[in-house]
């Protein structure tokens, strides 16, 4: 009994195992399928066109792309590999008996009577989970649906929209500019905010550095708040990928004539900060100048105060938005929820650090990405392609099958080598054949996230209901964590539950 009992248990598994292979196999096939189609398709270069039309690719866009077509191109130009063999290679890293474990993030004691009032804890929690909430919002309507999965709550959406074909009596006390012919992210961001909310400035408008934002009045925190949004679309992919010709990461803050004015960024030395980044920080402080919003909302509510907020790409422009509007307004407020980990030069953080507070929940990737992290991960991607011996197809359906089910598959040889050595030798010469081209780690300015640092984890990664919050240094983010939440912990809903769920203790 107890043989069939086992023999049947070793089927099921067997038969699972069959069935997600064949599911594997067949999105290939379709994949490949779909591929040569529109590779061999003589007409699918012209309908191409016609689906990106939207992209307005002018001058300015197609120089932002032949200038990340360069850093890729350069970044990789020592080997041949193909996208699925770098996920082949994630793979065996994931799963590596002897991947080297990245130090463990250690908190730091903070001196909170050096900080401004609104950073000490635990209020900046409190705080922060009600700003995060207009970081939501600016998302559009994608993200008021995705998060209200109710018939009730699209149908007040729908309500709210304005039809194209007939006349609509909603008036809307606020400008707007960029929305579509419905006002569709206008009216999921009203929808988003409550009753103390009055939106005073709202701009949809999304090409290459220029990203969404809105202002609205918050009469709950007493507070004019600018929320700008994160990355959403291709051309906030650009803004994140446009990296400066010369360095390849960063661009002299000096190239700015705001920023240059300031005298307190010339007391620490050249400071280098993200060019896309700051472009679009300059688009958004520029169509505020233009409009005179804050000046107008200041108007209404003279003792309010200023406050910046943003998650994701949001956040790194909010941080340099921040440094525009601190020479009118020193006592300006930037709240940056999961910021890029390229945004500014280790001689700028003392600046940003007093006005801009960061968050970063768990294993989040993006506060994570700089081209030191990424050129270390590079490395030990190589040295697991250079070490394996098994096929590609073996690696990429065991490997992404180890992801869904613990099962004991073997993708490295027990003899395989593992030593730190061999790491550092791949990683000495991965250096050197860079060095010509774009540098090695070490030569490169190092660009950190900016402001001071909270680090949000959860307790128990299952349940979700407690969350430890650390202050923590730069060099805590320098490296990628590969884990199961390097991904989610980046979404907007994870990190507003973390908030909300912090702010209780």
């Amino acid at each position: 009994l107890k043989k069939e009992i086992s023999v049947s248990v070793n089927l099921c598994k067997i038969e699972s195992g069959i069935r997600i292979a064949v599911v594997i196999e067949w999105i290939l096939v379709i994949s490949i399928f779909i591929g040569a189609i529109c590779v061999f398709n003589p007409h699918e270069g012209r309908r191409m066109d016609r689906s990106l039309c939207k992209m307005r690719a002018d001058n300015q866009v197609r120089q932002a792309l032949d200038d990340i077509a360069t850093l890729i191109s350069q970044f990789f130009e020592d080997n041949n590999y193909v996208i699925s063999d770098i996920i082949a290679g994630l793979l065996l890293l994931v799963h590596s008996p002897h991947k080297r474990i990245p130090p463990p993030i250690e908190s730091i004691i903070k001196n909170e009577h050096e900080l401004p009032h609104w950073m000490k804890l635990p209020n900046c929690l409190k705080y922060a989970s009600r700003y995060f909430e207009f970081a939501f919002a600016v998302y559009g309507w994608p993200h008021y649906v995705a998060c209200n999965c109710a018939c009730g709550a699209w149908y007040l959406l729908c309500k709210k929209l304005n039809c194209c074909c007939r006349k609509h009596d909603n008036r809307r006390d606020f400008m707007l500019m960029g929305d579509n012919c419905c006002s569709c992210h206008s009216s999921a961001l009203e929808l988003m905010l409550d009753d103390e909310c009055t939106p005073a400035f709202v701009c949809f408008r999304n090409g290459l550095f220029e990203v969404p934002f809105a202002v609205v009045i918050d009469h709950h925190t007493n507070s004019i708040v600018i929320a700008i949004r994160g990355s959403a679309s291709f051309m906030d992919i650009i803004t994140d990928l446009s990296l400066d010709d010369e360095t390849l990461d960063s661009i002299d803050v000096d190239s700015d004539p705001i920023l240059r004015s300031d005298k307190e960024l010339d007391g620490y030395g050249e400071i280098r900060v993200h060019k896309g980044i700051l472009k679009s920080a300059r688009y958004i402080y520029e169509t505020l100048q233009t409009n005179h919003v804050i000046e107008d909302a200041q108007q209404r509510c003279p003792n309010y105060n200023i406050v910046i907020c943003g998650h994701s790409l949001g956040a790194g422009i909010g941080s340099l938005l921040a440094l525009f509007l601190k020479i009118k307004y020193p006592d300006i407020r930037c709240y940056a929820f999961a910021p890029p980990g390229s945004v500014i030069s280790g001689n700028g953080i003392y600046v940003t650090e007093k006005s801009t507070l960061s968050f970063v929940l768990g294993d989040d990737v993006v506060p994570r990405m700089t081209f030191q992290s990424i050129s270390l991960l590079k490395t030990e991607v190589e040295r697991e392609l250079t070490t394996t011996d098994k096929a590609k197809y073996e690696i990429l359906i065991k490997g992404i099958f180890k992801l869904i089910v613990s099962y004991p598959f073997s993708l490295h040889r027990a003899d395989n080598i593992s030593t730190q050595g061999f790491a550092n030798l791949t990683e000495n010469n991965n250096d050197m054949r860079h060095s010509e081209n774009i540098g090695t780690r070490e030569e490169r300015i190092m660009l950190r996230p900016p402001g001071n640092l909270l680090h949000l984890t959860f307790e128990n990664q299952k349940i979700k209901d407690r969350v430890n919050v650390n202050w923590i240094d730069h060099s805590s983010l320098a490296e990628i964590q590969l884990t199961s939440s390097m991904l989610s912990d980046h979404l907007p809903y994870n990190m507003h539950k973390a908030l909300l769920i912090a702010k209780e203790y």
